[in-house]
This record gives structure tokens, sequence and C-alpha cells, in this order.
């Protein structure tokens, strides 16, 4: 892996991890999603950054037709090898940026966990061109809410020597998904702007939350000698406090109509 790799493209070289331990998301929230979006029965679905098909999958068994891109190629195949079953999802290994589409052709633009590495202007600019009248608009995410668990305190340290927080360009995702919920709100292409969120908690095994974190982009691209100090000395909190992480999380979904 080049260490110069973009962050957004780190991904691909983790997509075995990322299908393995990335949870898809709530029921509620796909349904919540389907009624704001007063989704017909044949409706149009147009997903960015579909990883392995984490929030592609529940609107593919549910029907719908669907174009999903993802940058990464290994990722993209992966969601294409699960949405086999549904020949009306097509999955593309395309950037966002290079896509070419007719205007007006959705009825849902949908991305989740992925659209914070989109310029918003050009992201939702993109958004409403794609989109027909009335069309919705939904972004997803999934916010750790761990903070002040024991276990969070006892690796935080190692946060700071290996990986602190406060790298240049490194904002919590939660300081990200604010950026995005006030340029929704101001964009000028969408109205009605309104949130929904739940919360969920996920027991991960030692092994399991290892995976996990090396499906994390900054995780991915710290330097060696670092990067390995950073996974031992996590290992060894984890097996200290009995060999499993428990995570609280809040997902959050950002909903507005085309203008």
């Amino acid at each position: 892996m080049s260490e110069s790799k973009p962050l957004s493209r780190q991904f691909d070289d983790a997509a075995q991890f990322y299908d393995e331990v990335r949870q898809r998301y709530p029921e509620e929230i796909i349904e919540h999603i389907i009624a704001c979006a007063a989704l017909p029965v044949q409706g149009r679905v147009f997903e960015v950054g579909c990883g392995t098909g984490q929030m592609t999958l529940p609107f593919a068994q549910r029907g719908y037709t669907m174009v999903a891109l993802d940058h990464g190629e290994r990722l993209a195949a992966l969601a294409a090898q699960h949405c086999q079953p549904y020949p009306q999802v097509r999955v593309v290994p395309c950037a966002f940026e290079a896509w070419q589409d007719a205007p007006e052709s959705y009825d849902l633009f949908l991305s989740a966990q992925a659209f914070h590495w989109i310029d918003p202007a050009y992201g939702f600019a993109r958004a409403a061109e794609l989109l027909k009248t009335g069309g919705t608009i939904a972004l997803v995410w999934r916010l750790d809410r761990s903070q002040g668990s024991a276990f969070w305190q006892a690796t935080e340290p190692i946060y700071n020597i290996y990986n602190p927080q406060t790298s240049s360009g490194n904002l919590p995702l939660e300081t990200k998904v604010d950026l995005y919920r006030q340029a929704l709100r101001t964009s000028g292409q969408f109205a009605g702007m309104h949130e929904v969120s739940k919360a969920s908690t996920k027991r991960y095994s030692g092994e399991e939350y290892l995976k996990l974190l090396q499906t994390f982009s900054d995780h991915r691209a710290m330097p060696e000698p670092n990067k390995s100090r950073f996974f031992e000395a996590i290992s060894q909190v984890i097996a200290q406090m009995g060999g499993e992480v428990i995570r609280d999380y809040e997902i959050v979904a950002l909903l507005a109509k085309k203008s």
C-alpha cells in the first residue's frame, strides 16, 4: 500500500475486512428513508460510496432499481457479488466525480458513511442534477458514541501517541457531519431538511474489532513502525479487558427534498 494514497482510497485495500465487520443499517432507518422519499414500487435509487453493499442490499431486497457506485474495485466487486440475486441493481466501480448519467433520472440519492469525502457544493449540485423534481437526498452516517467507556479511556493514550485526532485534515467524523448538515440546510438545491437517528450497540470479539480498525482510513494510513505498535498496544488492552469490545453508536440520517 502506498503511503501517498489519499485517505478515501484506503478502503479498497481492506475490502474483505470491510465486508466482514462493517454493519448494515437498522431497518427503522431504511423504512424512514423510503417513507420520506415516497419511493414508488418502480423507484430508482442512486447510491454513492456503496462499499460492499451494507446500505445497498436492504434496497435491493425491496425490489428497487439501483445504480450503486464505489471507486474501490474490490469493494464494488463484493457489493456486486452480494447483489447478484437482484438483477435490477447495477454496481459500478467508478468515482462519483467521473460518473455520467441523464439528469433527473432518480427518485432517491443515497450515500451512507461516504458523502463526507465529497466536496459539499459539488456533491449537492450533482445530487440535485440526478434527482427528479421532488426527489429526496438521504445522507447517513454511523457515529461512535462510546466516549467515556472504560475501553475508550484505556485506549485514548494510545491514540494520542500514534494517531492524534489533531493531525492536519483529520477532523472527527461528528464534526464533518455537522459541516454537511449545515451545508445541506443552506445549499439552495434542497429544502425541508430534517434528520432521524437511532442508537445501537455492537459487541465485537477482539479479532473482529482489530479488523474493524483496519477498515478506517486514518488507521490504515499510519506509517510504520507506528502502525504495528499501535495495533499491538490496542490488542493488549483488549486482552486485559476480557477479549471483547462494546461500542455504542448513533446512526444519523439527513434528508431533504430537491427544491
